[in-house]
C-alpha cells in the first residue's frame, strides 16, 4: 500500500487521511523558470489547516521579525535555518495547492511569505517571478527579475522573466535582446529555444527562426509537430522570396 497518496500536509507535519483521493493531478514544481516543469503528485495540501498553523499556531520569536521576514540581527544555528526553510516550504506548498485552484492573488501571497523566509534559499526566493507572472503583475515581476540578474547574473530565468514581460507588452525587439543574453549563457537549453523561436517569427525574421527549430529538432528529434512547424516556415519563407524575387524583376520594354 502506498502511504504516501494518503498523506495531507498540516503545516509542518502530515496526516494520514484515509479518504484522500487516489486520482493523480498535475502540480507545478518550484522552478522559477518561465516556464515550470510538471510532475505527477497528490494534491495533499490541507489549506484551511496549514494556514491556521502557520498563522496562528507557531510561533517565530527569534527566526522572524513581526513583519514576517527573516530576522538578520539574531544568530541562528543550522537547525534555526532548516526550521526558517521548513516553514517557507510550508508557505510555498500552500502557494502551489492555491495556484493549482487558480487563486493566484492567494497564491502571490504565500509565494512572498515563502521568500521573505527564505530569501537566501533560491529553491524558493527563485521562484516567486513565476507567480508573478502567472498572476499578470508585470511591473512587480519586472522588478523582481531585474533584480535577479543583478545578483544571479547566469540563472536563466531572470532574462527570460524580462523577455516574456517584453514580448507580452509588444516589445519584440527588446524581449529578443533578453532571450540572446540567456542563450549566451546557455545556447541549448529548450526553454531559451522555445522564447527564441517564438520571437523570430512573430518579427517576421524566418532564417533565424528556421534556424532556431532545426536546433530543437536536434535536441527532440522525436518531436513531429517541429517538424511539421519547420516544413510549414520554410513554405512561408520560400513563398516570401518568390513574391520578392517577382516584385524585383525588370519590367519588359513596350
Amino acid at each position: 500500500m502506498d502511504l504516501d497518496k494518503y498523506l495531507k500536509l498540516q503545516g509542518l507535519v502530515f496526516r494520514f487521511d484515509p479518504n484522500l483521493p487516489k486520482e493523480k493531478a498535475s502540480e507545478d514544481t518550484l522552478a522559477g523558470d518561465v516556464p515550470s516543469s510538471k510532475s505527477e503528485i497528490i494534491d495533499n495540501v490541507d489549506l484551511a489547516t496549514t494556514r491556521r498553523n502557520l498563522e496562528e499556531l507557531y510561533r517565530y520569536r527569534g527566526l522572524l521579525t513581526a513583519s514576517g521576514a527573516l530576522d538578520s540581527t539574531v544568530y541562528r544555528d543550522d537547525n534555526d535555518d532548516k526550521l526558517c526553510t521548513n516553514y517557507a516550504a510550508a508557505w510555498a506548498r500552500m502557494a502551489i495547492a492555491y495556484r493549482k485552484r487558480k487563486n493566484m492573488d492567494q497564491a502571490v501571497a504565500c509565494m512572498r511569505r515563502a521568500a521573505m523566509i527564505a530569501p537566501n534559499y533560491d529553491p524558493i526566493a527563485g521562484s516567486l517571478g513565476g507567480f508573478l507572472l502567472d498572476a499578470k503583475h508585470y511591473e512587480e515581476a519586472d522588478a523582481y527579475f531585474h533584480d535577479r540578474v543583478r545578483t544571479h547574473p547566469h540563472e536563466l530565468s531572470g532574462y527570460l522573466g524580462l523577455g516574456y514581460i517584453a514580448q507580452t507588452s509588444g516589445r519584440m525587439d527588446e524581449a529578443l535582446d533578453w532571450y540572446l543574453q540567456a542563450a549566451r549563457i546557455d545556447p541549448l537549453s529548450e526553454d531559451v529555444l522555445a522564447s527564441l523561436f517564438q520571437t523570430y517569427y512573430q518579427l517576421g525574421r524566418l532564417d533565424e527562426a528556421e534556424n532556431v527549430l532545426a536546433k530543437w529538432i536536434e535536441r527532440n528529434p522525436t518531436d513531429q509537430s517541429a517538424r511539421e512547424r519547420l516544413a510549414q516556415i520554410q513554405k512561408e519563407r520560400a513563398a516570401a522570396e518568390s513574391s520578392h524575387a517577382k516584385g524585383a524583376a525588370p519590367k519588359r520594354a513596350g
